[in-house]
């Protein structure tokens, strides 16, 4: 009797293992089927990173810094493998990266504060920020955003400014506003001389921009 339970305990697993066997080995298919990276890296972006694939083919902006127009994937390698100042792993030459091995973080002044970028890309201007000599920012509202945005770690250097303004990003801003003012001066026979001027009860105001 024990001898006939074993054989149908056995049978049993075997045939779970046929079952369950194909989905284990189906889960691994492609694990020893490796890219040909000579001939681009961009494509292979795209397979972890397709919500920012979608949202870039969505708009023209960057269509071209690939040298060619239309997205395809090389798009994320023009930026993300542009610092000359890193060397990457490459796969056409056969060497190892040092400072990084398939991408780094970059930032929007990268190319936009530079105006020697490979990519022809519209130097920002008027912030003071780049590498333009007229360039000075002294008239601009939004100079302190810009600048102030370098010491914030949510995205790296200036580029949180430039994503709140320029992409569909959603940004709640909170601004302190002063209702109340006081002003003291002094009347002389000359005229009134400015001597302090305070700004009290604050009220914030919430916008969000998307």
């Amino acid at each position: 009797m024990r001898v006939g339970h074993l054989m149908i305990l056995t049978i049993g697993l075997m045939s779970l293992g046929f079952v369950v066997l194909p989905s284990v080995v189906s889960l691994y298919a492609g694990e020893h089927s490796f890219y040909d990276i000579d001939d681009g890296y961009g494509g292979r972006c795209i397979k972890c990173h397709a919500d920012i694939y979608e949202e870039l083919s969505n708009g023209a902006n960057h269509s071209t810094v690939d040298g060619s127009s239309g997205f395809d994937g090389e798009e994320c390698t023009a930026c993300h493998r542009s610092n000359v100042s890193i060397i990457y792993a490459s796969g056409s030459t056969n060497s190892p990266g040092r400072e990084a091995h398939a991408a780094t973080v970059t930032h929007c002044g990268y190319c936009h504060f530079n105006s020697t970028n490979s990519f022809l890309a519209p130097v920002a201007g008027g912030f003071g920020q780049s590498d333009l000599s007229d360039d000075t920012g002294v008239n601009e509202s939004h100079y302190k955003f810009v600048t102030e945005s370098r010491s914030s770690n949510l995205v790296f250097n200036e580029s949180e400014s430039c994503i709140a303004c320029h992409t569909t990003c959603e940004v709640t801003f909170n601004f302190n506003v002063s209702t109340e003012l006081k002003i003291v001066v002094n009347n002389t026979y000359s005229g009134w001389e400015f001597l302090s001027m305070q700004m009290s009860n604050f009220t914030t105001y919430t916008e969000v921009k998307s």
